[in-house]
């Protein structure tokens, strides 16, 4: 292989790399944003638990709901697969510290997985700056005519284009 075709493939490398540091750094944030809100649930569900009193609940727009609560009181949670299960406050409390802990996990499945794709990042940086340093160490053996050992360079200058005519002869935009 070739040190171009080497630092071609080391740039494309790179770049999926970089590409894929984003996307995971994307998801963490999405997960953690998740993450978040049932912290926060969990916070409301048990600060309701056991009340007698009104509470306003926000409900988007402006709009406020006045409802009264009492120790009776129960809320409705997604416990997958688009089924609700309508439950006391301190156990969907519990369900939601279960789906944290999942949370967590893959929060730190994520973390790992940057962390390799970090160190793969810098490796390949690291060879791509390598062979570039080779390849500055191989033009500067090349002599003043442009000769290297047996390789002619002007061969690889593009061939000169022709102007081109039209059918009638005159010239053309190219021209």
């Amino acid at each position: 292989m070739s040190s171009s075709d080497e630092l071609q493939n080391l740039a494309k490398l790179i770049e999926l790399n970089r590409d894929r540091m984003t996307e995971l750094q994307s998801q963490r944030s999405r997960v953690k944003t998740v993450h978040d809100e049932h912290t926060d649930t969990i916070r409301a569900l048990l600060s309701f638990s056991g009340k007698e009193e009104a509470a306003l609940i926000p409900i988007g727009a402006g709009a406020t709901l006045r409802v009264q609560l009492d120790s009776s009181s129960s809320t409705l949670l997604d416990v997958g697969s688009g089924i609700h299960a309508q439950m006391p406050f301190p156990r969907a409390a519990d369900l939601l510290k279960l789906r944290i802990k999942d949370l967590d996990d893959l929060l730190n499945q994520l973390d790992e997985e940057i962390n390799r794709t970090e160190v793969a990042l810098r490796k390949f940086a690291l060879q791509f700056e390598e062979t570039t340093k080779t390849i500055e160490k191989t033009d500067e053996s090349v002599d003043l005519n442009g000769k290297e050992k047996g390789l002619d360079l002007d061969n690889l200058n593009p061939p000169i284009r022709s102007s081109r005519r039209s059918f009638g002869g005159g010239l053309t935009l190219d021209d």
